[in-house]
């Protein structure tokens, strides 16, 4: 400890100690009393001891300040994201675009950055969901009411991010294209965020979004449409296994193949029936059969789910060859939505 203090001490008195020397060798050089030599030599030093305290301590300043945004700049581009938004309320797009391209991103980051190093947030994350995990994390020496107070206060006062920017301009890109009637253009650019918690239109997006999607999504023409389920007792795994007959049809103009069945087991609790999996359990079943064009096709097989007390199963194709075109059909559409099909096991 002793060492400690003298090593400090040294760090403090020698270039105190070295000022005041060549002070010193400089005013004794004068022709002056020896008393006026030592009142200068205090003063002079005294001046440049100060004057590097200055120095530093402004420095020190002026480098905070670098990290502290600047007021008029961050009050234009809130002026600009809040007229953004106003011309998206006005659906004129093109504005909400250039609006949102006037605004200096660089700024936006230094804002956020310097948001989160004032507040001490310490998450890579979008400003938004890091405020909100830091609302839900317990581990924080911080009560519930503190959490929430300090969660209420910063959401009121964080600054325009770029993940906000980016999600209303993506929008505008968006709409425009879905009033050209461009919807795979549209749902290729609401794509890009799969997710607008950030945003303050997020509601808004994720509603334009799904409702893209579903213009893009086209139903599976081939489905089961009848089908039988006997649950029948096994030796070799002691319990009841089902039995399916079933028949799909293709209302196509050419022959087909249909490699996969997608079955789900519903347990009589509402469950799903396989043990090993019990919520989301699907089990892809191999039937490898043909099909002829506009034509009906009966299949036979037992199902591999050993579980008791089932209720019914759910039955759907989710692709197929078309032999003549010579592709699957989901190469052919971006979303499909399988028709399912129900059948009841009866024991």
């Amino acid at each position: 400890m002793t060492a400690l203090i003298l090593i400090i001490s040294s760090l403090i008195i020698i270039p105190i100690s070295i000022v005041i020397g060549v002070v010193w060798v400089i005013v004794n050089m004068l022709n002056i009393s020896k008393a006026a030599k030592i009142i200068i030599t205090i003063t002079v030093s005294m001046v440049i001891i100060n004057s590097c305290g200055l120095y530093n301590h402004h420095n020190e300043k002026a480098s905070i300040q670098e990290d502290v945004p600047d007021v008029k700049e961050t009050n234009e581009i809130n002026d600009k994201y809040h007229l953004a938004l106003q011309a998206k309320n006005q659906k004129d797009w093109n504005k909400v675009i250039a609006v949102l391209n006037a605004i200096d991103m660089n700024v936006v980051r230094k804002n956020t950055e310097a948001f989160k190093a004032k507040y001490k947030i310490n998450s890579d994350k979008d400003l938004k969901t890091a405020i909100t995990e830091e609302r839900r994390n317990e581990s924080l020496l911080l009560s519930k009411e503190e959490r929430e107070s300090r969660y209420n206060e910063l959401i009121k006062i964080k600054p325009i991010t770029v993940s906000q920017i980016n999600i209303l301009k993506q929008f505008a890109e968006g709409m425009i294209e879905i009033e050209a009637g461009n919807y795979k253009k549209a749902d290729d650019i609401f794509s890009r965020t799969h997710d607008a918690f950030e945003s303050d239109i997020a509601d808004e997006y994720t509603k334009i979004s799904n409702e893209t999607r579903k213009k893009l999504t086209v139903e599976v023409p081939v489905k089961v449409i009848n089908a039988t389920c006997i649950m029948k007792y096994d030796n070799t795994f002691r319990t009841e296994i089902p039995y399916f007959t079933i028949t799909i049809e293709n209302p196509l103009d050419e022959p087909i193949h249909v490699s996969n069945l997608v079955e789900r087991a519903i347990h009589k609790n509402g469950e799903s029936a396989h043990y090993s999996y019990p919520f989301e359990y699907e089990c892809t079943k191999s039937i490898n059969l043909d099909i002829p064009a506009k034509s009906k096709a009966v299949y036979k097989w037992h199902s591999s789910v050993f579980l008791d007390d089932i209720k019914y199963y759910l039955l759907k194709i989710d692709d197929f060859y078309m032999k003549n075109s010579q592709k699957s059909f989901t190469e052919s559409t971006k979303y499909t939505e399988a028709k399912i099909f129900k059948v009841e096991a009866k024991y």
